[in-house]
């Protein structure tokens, strides 16, 4: 369909719509707002999802075609994957992974050769509620790059020193919101080579 707009004699101006595409102009701030009220995300699992449809999700990239995931409950002791059925039937809270045959962990492959390690999805009441992993600090840039472009600014950016196995470094904690949750960034984690993300449906504090 065609919309013919005369604007001066002589002149005309052409808009052509299409039903198969139709663009929305939308002011800026409810552009960002659409996009704060998704749920904090990781690698397709989102905070809020069951742990059946977690179960159900496609693998994460790099974690390899025999990884499977696992969980064990939370007050589980000695045996690492614990009473997981038993776990599941009564509700019980639940620590979730992805591990090769040999029941090890498996790393996530993240953007421009990183790697997310010790990625563990909580699971409280049923629901995911916190994604947690590891990766080298080398990767500060394009991790502060993707939550910028997801969530705009950080709420809170906190700076001070912490003593390592390397001497006294300078730590930096970054933490955005959304309408569901938080994304909270600490470098260097207790590991001094490591950054540490905590993917939240509650909001980080700025203890």
């Amino acid at each position: 369909m065609s919309t013919v707009m005369h604007l001066a004699p002589g002149r005309r101006f052409e808009v052509v719509a299409l039903a198969a595409a139709t663009i929305s102009l939308l002011p800026l701030d409810a552009v960002r707002a659409s996009v704060y009220a998704t749920p904090p995300a990781f690698k397709g699992a989102w905070v809020g999802m069951s742990v059946d449809a977690w179960r159900d999700l496609r693998l994460p990239p790099g974690v390899g075609d025999l990884a499977r995931p696992a969980c064990r409950s939370l007050a589980a002791t000695g045996d690492r994957h614990g009473d997981t059925e038993n776990a599941r039937r009564t509700g019980a809270d639940l620590t979730c992974f992805y591990s090769d045959p040999h029941g090890l962990d498996r790393s996530v492959r993240l953007d421009n050769g990183f790697r997310a390690s010790q990625v563990r999805y909580a699971f409280v009441g049923g629901v995911l509620s916190e994604i947690r992993y590891q990766t080298s600090i080398d990767a500060y840039n394009d991790l502060t790059a993707l939550y910028g472009r997801r969530y705009g600014k950080p709420v809170i950016e906190t700076r001070d020193t912490v003593r390592t196995t390397f001497g006294v470094r300078p730590r930096v904690r970054q933490v955005w919101r959304t309408e569901f949750g938080s994304v909270e960034l600490v470098d260097p984690a207790s590991d001094p080579t490591k950054i540490r993300i905590r993917i939240s449906n509650r909001n980080a504090t700025t203890g």
